[in-house]
């Protein structure tokens, strides 16, 4: 409730000119990896800007990376360097704030969810 509420406020402030957006620091998001079957995301993830470059095993959480305020899918590297997109939908982030990505079910049926923090 809290996370909707405040990005409610957020865009009602940017909505009536209330504050100058560019002053707002950019979103920063990072992923933790909490699949019950211990897959490891082994060449990267990718949201929005924001690249992890690297293996991101079970239970380990990146540091956060900036990116631009947006709607993104998630994206992954496969072995042979190209990005695929793994996510079925699509997350809103807001300038100002910080977000987890949470990773998690198994590598036959996996998801994700996007927490502010």
């Amino acid at each position: 409730m809290r996370s909707v509420v405040c990005s409610i406020l957020v865009f009602l402030v940017l909505l009536t000119g209330g504050c100058n957006k560019d002053k707002l620091p950019m979103p920063s998001v990072r992923f933790k990896n909490i699949m019950i079957d211990h897959y490891e995301f082994p060449y990267g993830l990718i949201f929005g800007d924001a690249e992890y470059e690297g293996s991101l095993g079970y239970m380990e959480i990146t540091p956060y990376i900036e990116t631009n305020p947006g709607t993104y899918s998630i994206l992954a590297r496969r072995v042979d360097g190209e990005w695929i997109t793994i996510s079925e939908g699509k997350f809103t982030i807001w300038a100002g704030l910080s977000y987890t990505i949470l990773i998690f079910g198994t590598i036959e049926r996996f998801s994700f969810q996007l927490n502010e923090d």
